[in-house]
């Protein structure tokens, strides 16, 4: 890399750690994150303006949306996301051979340390070339810990002997006079958000990725290798015997889950009736025993096509009852949907209900791949890469919607129906506080409706939930305290949700 290039990156890193301080010095994150994001892509963009590639393109604009989003929900979720499509967007730049989202991962950890060899080294570079003595500097900060050291037992030699602490005691006076001055002068707190804009930048502009990574990911293909052995007729007979294993195994288990899907489609597809009550064994209990059941099925069947198994010319029947058996596993998971799909019917929307059905999505996607690598004959790596990829995909896609708002309009609007957890909603964040009192919503009646339709006594409910009265003071106080905090916020601190939010209730 050139010494030009360097040094832009290291003029770069500095502003952004002076941005980080100018924007969020003494304030809560609101537009301000999006012009420090949107410094770091166009900083990315220009860095890398003669390598960009189409594919960079598409995590650059995901990363761009995505930082968007961020701003516009000013959900927490969409936060995370957003830096973390930033990093792997800029990661991706510099190392293009990286496809496996655990070895991308891996390689950003790993590159958090060296960054920060790499960018005392520019530094380093840098002052000498413009004359500063950075060798001197150096020698001069290798002594501050002796200086330290004397210092202490100075001290200690002082309150040991009175003679000598009476002696020392205008020097100690001297000393903390020039440090009490230095102090004061200072700016402590925003010397610490420098450095922690510092240690956020240097990692970004700074990327490096160890070449075993890349050798790893270069030398991989995806693609199984059938690995000959010269005692042939031995290792047929091993091939041959686990293949007899494997149907036998597959014969019964799709059996057993055949039998499981009828009870299932009976049950919970077709004839399933609530009567009031809370669902927990059907829904919690049930959909994590059965999620934990897929995910076993997924790793048996990569077993079972592990090395030269996929090769073997005489297990027809395996494939196809591997096959049958992820299909089947679909239906399975499908199954688990419906499950999900009474709980909120009758029990609203919640972040757990939700992030099941992303959970579900990304097994769908995870059964699929597996049989495409069984078809195809590919190793564990491209599971890796395709699960990967779609993991982090369905991750960013949940980060572009503001669930709080989705969740509250969502509860109120079926209350007629489903059970409306007053203790869960008053937990969801400000942009959600329109939505969380509804005008032509009677939370007492919707209170004396749900206890008749809960199979629980009124005083048990009472214990358990809070009461329509204490939801609305709480309500009250919520919207008393954003209203103030609002109203003090500098423009930097603006974000579009929040300001709907202000508008909605000071216009009601």
């Amino acid at each position: 890399m050139s010494t030009k290039n360097n040094q832009t990156k290291l003029l770069f890193t500095l502003i952004s750690a002076i941005l980080f301080v100018v924007l969020f010095y003494e304030k809560t994150w609101g537009i301000n994150l999006f012009q420090f994001q949107l410094f770091w892509l166009g900083s990315t963009f220009y860095l890398h303006k003669n390598s960009i590639q189409k594919v960079d393109l598409v995590f650059g604009v995901t990363a761009l949306v995505t930082s968007f989003f961020t701003f516009y929900h000013h959900t927490y979720l969409a936060f995370f996301a957003s830096f973390t499509s930033l990093f792997v967007f800029n990661i991706l730049l510099v190392a293009k051979e990286l496809k496996t989202f655990h070895i991308i991962g891996l390689a950003l950890f790993f590159s958090f340390f060296d960054s920060i060899k790499t960018f005392f080294k520019s530094l380093s570079s840098l002052g000498q070339k413009v004359g500063v003595p950075v060798y001197t500097i150096k020698r001069g900060l290798i002594y501050t810990i002796p200086l330290g050291v004397i210092y202490i037992f100075f001290a200690l030699y002082a309150n040991g002997n009175p003679t000598f602490g009476a002696m020392s005691a205008s020097i100690f006076d001297g000393i903390e006079n020039v440090f009490s001055f230095i102090w004061k002068q200072i700016q402590i707190p925003i010397i610490f958000y420098f450095l922690g804009g510092l240690l956020l930048s240097i990692p970004f502009f700074f990327p490096s990725v160890i070449d075993y990574f890349r050798t790893k990911e270069k030398l991989d293909s995806g693609n199984l290798e059938r690995k000959r052995i010269k005692h042939y007729s031995f290792k047929n007979m091993g091939l041959k015997h686990e293949t007899q294993l494997g149907v036998f195994l597959m014969v019964a288990l799709n059996i057993m889950l055949f039998l499981l899907l009828i009870f299932e489609i009976k049950d919970v597809w077709i004839g399933f009736s609530w009567n009031g009550q809370y669902l927990k064994e059907f829904v919690h209990e049930g959909m994590t025993v059965l999620s934990i059941a897929i995910v076993i099925s997924m790793l048996l069947a990569i077993y079972l096509f592990r090395a030269n198994q996929n090769f073997f010319s005489k297990n027809k029947w395996l494939k196809n009852l591997t096959y049958l058996w992820l299909g089947l596993n679909i239906v399975l998971v499908v199954s688990v949907g419906i499950r999900n799909f009474w709980y909120i019917y009758y029990f609203a929307l919640a972040y757990k209900r939700i992030a099941l059905s992303f959970f579900l999505i990304s097994c769908v996607i995870g059964l699929i791949s597996i049989f495409y690598k069984i078809y195809q004959k590919k190793n564990t790596t491209f599971l890796y890469r395709v699960n990967g990829a779609a993991v982090f995909a369905l991750f960013l896609f949940a980060s572009w919607f503001n669930w709080d708002v989705i969740i509250a309009k969502y509860n109120f609007s079926n209350a007629d129906r489903a059970f409306v957890h007053l203790d869960y909603l008053k937990t969801l964040n400000n942009s959600a506080l329109p939505y969380l009192n509804p005008e032509g919503i009677d939370l007492s009646q919707i209170e004396i409706e749900q206890k008749s339709r809960i199979s629980e006594s009124s005083s048990s409910y009472q214990e358990k939930y809070i009461q329509a009265d204490d939801y609305k003071d709480f309500l009250e106080k919520r919207k008393s305290n954003f209203f103030n905090n609002w109203e003090s916020l500098s423009w930097l601190e603006w974000n579009p949700s929040e300001a709907k939010a202000y508008n909605k209730l000071t216009d009601s």
